[in-house]
C-alpha cells in the first residue's frame, strides 16, 4: 500500500446516498406547516392518526400489492433477518462468517439464502396501505366502532434509479377507511355502493380542503372512473382488449400501438362529449355531484 492511499481516505467526504436527501433550515418549517395543516384537516373529518414500523415482512407486500408486481419484484429493499432465532443455525451465514467460521459448501450456502428470502425477508415498506391494514387486523379494530378512519405521515422506500424529483426514500400522507363488513344476503347492495361512494367523495372533499388550507395556486379536481361491472362496460372492454392483445401476440406486432389505435373504450366519463351505455351509471351515482364541480382555487 502507498502512501498516497491513507491520504485519500481521510479526504474522503461522507455525503448522503444518492436518492435520498436532508431536508434543512428554512425548508424543515414548511414541512412542519404541510404536516400540523394534515393533522388539523384530517382530524376534523374525524381521522386519527397511525403510526406503524419502517421494517414488515416481504410476505405482507406480495399478497397486498402482488408478487408479481414491479414494486415487490424490483423496487424493494429487501433482505432477510439474520438475528430471528427461528432461523437453522445453518442459515445465519453472515453472523457465521463475522466469526470466522469458513463456509465451504456452496451448495448449503444457496440453500440456506434461499430458506431465509422464503420465510424471514424483511423489507422498508414502499407504501403504506398494506402495513395500515395489517394493524387493524392485529390489534382487532374490527371490534371498534366502524368504520375505522386513518392516517399516516412518514417516509416510504423504492429501490429505483435516482432521478430528478424522484428519490429512494420519499415521504407521503395517505388515508384509509376500513370496515369489518359481514357476509349478508339480506343486505341491499344499491345501499352499500351508495356507501362506499359517500366514502369516496368525503375523502376527495377532505382533500380538497387540505389542498385549501396550504393555499396552493392553480388546483384543479377532475374525476374519472373506470366504469362498472357490466357487459356493456368495463368487462366488455376487458374481454375486447384480451382478444386484441391476442391478435397483437400471435402477430408480433407493436402491443402499445394495437392496444392504443384498435380498442375502443365502451365507457365514458361525466360531461365528456362521448355517448355511452355507461352513462346512466354517472348520472345515478351519488358522487357525481360532490366531485364533478371544480373547486375555488384561493388567490
Amino acid at each position: 500500500m502507498t502512501e498516497a492511499a491513507p491520504k485519500k481516505e481521510q479526504r474522503r467526504k461522507f455525503q448522503a446516498i444518492r436518492g435520498t436527501r436532508d431536508l434543512l433550515p428554512p425548508d424543515t418549517a414548511l414541512w412542519n406547516h404541510v404536516e400540523e395543516t394534515a393533522h388539523a384537516v384530517f382530524g376534523t373529518f374525524g381521522f386519527g392518526e397511525i403510526r406503524g414500523p419502517l421494517l414488515e415482512r416481504t410476505e405482507l407486500f406480495a399478497r397486498a400489492v402482488g408478487g408479481s408486481t414491479d414494486i415487490v419484484s424490483k423496487e424493494m429493499f429487501s433482505f432477510w433477518d439474520p438475528f430471528d432465532e427461528r432461523l437453522p443455525m445453518e442459515i445465519k451465514i453472515e453472523e457465521a462468517k463475522a466469526l470466522g467460521i469458513k463456509i465451504d459448501n456452496e451448495l448449503m450456502r444457496a440453500a440456506a439464502l434461499v430458506l431465509a428470502v422464503d420465510f424471514q425477508q424483511l423489507s422498508l415498506r414502499p407504501e403504506a396501505t398494506a402495513s395500515v391494514c395489517r394493524a387493524y387486523i392485529e390489534h382487532s379494530m374490527q371490534q371498534l366502532p366502524q368504520p375505522q378512519k386513518l392516517y399516516y405521515i412518514g417516509p416510504m422506500f423504492r429501490r429505483e434509479r435516482p432521478q430528478k424529483g424522484r428519490y429512494r426514500q420519499f415521504y407521503q400522507i395517505g388515508a384509509e377507511v376500513l370496515e369489518n363488513v359481514k357476509p349478508d344476503p339480506t343486505r341491499d347492495a344499491a345501499k352499500e355502493l351508495a356507501k362506499d361512494a359517500i366514502t369516496d367523495a368525503e375523502l376527495i372533499q377532505m382533500l380538497m380542503t387540505f389542498f385549501d388550507r396550504l393555499k396552493l395556486p392553480g388546483v384543479q379536481l377532475e374525476i374519472n372512473s373506470i366504469g362498472h361491472a357490466a357487459e356493456n362496460c368495463r368487462r366488455g372492454y376487458v374481454a375486447l382488449l384480451k382478444s386484441e392483445l391476442e391478435k397483437v401476440r400471435t402477430n408480433s406486432a407493436p402491443t402499445r400501438s394495437a392496444a392504443s389505435k384498435q380498442i375502443p373504450c365502451a365507457c365514458s366519463i361525466p360531461n365528456s362529449n362521448t355517448s355511452s351505455p355507461s352513462s346512466p351509471h354517472f348520472q345515478k351515482s351519488p358522487i357525481t355531484s360532490a366531485t364533478n364541480a371544480k373547486p375555488t382555487t384561493p388567490p
